[in-house]
């Protein structure tokens, strides 16, 4: 198994507003001494530190180029962001998040959103996916409600298996095998749960 770690950049990039926010998150700052504060609404979403939501914890982020995103609870993320390519990179050490890049978004402001979960990779230039990692089963697996989403496997940082995960689909990548699995259509039990009204309250915004 490999773990991704984010690159120390010399600027930090704020990426978007957090607009909606339950429960206790924290951020840890990895340039200020790793100093941890309390995240709040109207908070910006930056890079250089990661973000922590605690037990039923979550919080939603304006993007900056229209899009969204939320974490879940007991979910952590720590992101970078490539002016030249815009790309914005989000690495997910544990727990789940929800993207949505919407097709008729400010155009070249964004153009990729890399999903990194150990040595899986989920990336997509417009969709709406979930990605979950398994810390128990050293797993990481991806739902794609809308678009499409590439899954690639990397072993040692070697690509080994890559496969599209279309609407309605999920697949899940181990990292002891070298392998992507082939994608499955989702069940209407796991479609159902994608929705956050089933798990998380208080919600002001369906993603």
């Amino acid at each position: 198994m490999i773990l991704w770690a984010p690159k120390l950049i010399a600027a930090t990039h704020q990426l978007g507003v957090i607009t909606h926010l339950e429960g206790e998150i924290t951020y840890l700052d990895f340039i200020k001494e790793k100093t941890i504060i309390n995240v709040k609404e109207k908070d910006q979403l930056q890079t250089d530190g990661s973000y922590l939501t605690h037990d039923d914890a979550y919080f939603n982020v304006h993007l900056f180029d229209g899009s969204w995103l939320r974490l879940n609870p007991k979910s952590k993320i720590s992101l970078e962001f490539n002016p030249e390519t815009k790309e914005l990179t989000i690495f997910l050490l544990t727990g789940s998040m929800k993207v949505l890049l919407e097709q008729d978004r400010k155009e070249k402001l964004l153009e990729k959103v890399i999903v990194q979960s150990a040595g899986a990779t989920f990336e997509t230039v417009g969709s709406k996916f979930t990605v979950t990692r398994n810390l128990l089963t050293d797993q990481s697996s991806v739902y794609v409600e809308k678009g499409t989403v590439i899954a690639t496997q990397y072993v040692q940082y070697q690509k080994k298996d890559m496969e599209l995960v279309h609407a309605r689909e999920k697949t899940t990548i181990n990292d002891r095998e070298n392998d992507v699995e082939s994608p499955r259509k989702m069940s209407e039990k796991e479609i159902h749960f994608l929705n956050p009204k089933n798990y998380l309250h208080g919600t002001e915004k369906s993603l």
